[in-house]
């Protein structure tokens, strides 16, 4: 996939077979994409997300980033109410919904013409 070259790093690419005609486009994209890439000599990889800087599971600090500007949908009381251990998992679900306005109550039936 490449090579140090005179101190500084070469992309190369080799396909185990001939590709289409219509993936040159594809291709082009993939090395100007690849190209923005630099390894640096003596350095190990790693991944880092790049707006919390961690390096290991950033899935908190995305989901902040995600959602930081929005109010949460249930108060945190119920939330904790909600999923409570010893509350079985189809009370949670149900409780959860009605609290959302999402469960299919009487009324809503009635409404839609099912009840």
């Amino acid at each position: 996939m490449g090579d140090w070259q005179k101190g500084s790093w070469v992309w190369y690419f080799i396909w185990r077979r001939n590709l289409y005609e219509c993936k040159n486009d594809e291709v082009s994209r993939l090395k100007n994409h690849i190209e923005q890439i630099r390894p640096v000599r003596d350095r190990e990889d790693r991944v880092v997300w790049k707006h919390s800087g961690s390096l290991y599971n950033p899935t908190k600090s995305i989901g902040a980033k995600m959602f930081k500007d929005q109010e949460p949908i249930l108060s945190k009381p119920i939330i904790n109410l909600v999923w409570q251990k010893f509350i079985p998992p189809r009370a949670q679900l149900s409780i959860w919904l009605e609290n959302l306005e999402k469960l299919k109550t009487g009324d809503f039936l009635a409404e839609k013409g099912y009840y």
